[in-house]
């Protein structure tokens, strides 16, 4: 099983946790455990890539299937909150999909 972790602070949304493993299929072959990398993946690209934002942390531990986007206070990251977004529905379409699999939480986030 898969868990994801949206943490929010008021409507914005501050991280996105994703660990373990599906389990669906063997590794190589397990699409749900593709699908949301490359969702993950694709937003911490865009965050460093597109938008060129400083403010963020990202974390991986590739033996537990861990990898966390962390946005810092940073005005620079505001509209990274499109693609935070935009990775929560997909996420959550995912889960809707193969909820044996993965399952995604919404955390009130405060500091």
């Amino acid at each position: 099983m898969t868990n994801v972790r949206i943490y929010r602070e008021g409507r914005k949304i501050k991280a996105i946790e994703v660990e373990g493993h599906s389990g669906y299929d063997e590794y190589g072959k397990d699409i749900v455990c593709s699908a949301l990398s490359t969702v993950v993946q694709m937003v911490e690209l865009g965050i460093r890539e597109v938008l060129k934002c400083s403010g963020y942390d990202v974390k991986q531990d590739k033996e537990r299937g861990f990898m966390g986007i962390y946005l810092l206070d940073s005005e620079d990251c505001e509209k990274a909150q499109i693609l935070l977004e935009t990775a929560a529905k997909s996420l959550k379409a995912i889960e809707n999909g193969y909820g044996d699999y993965v399952k995604v939480w919404e955390v009130a986030h405060n500091d």
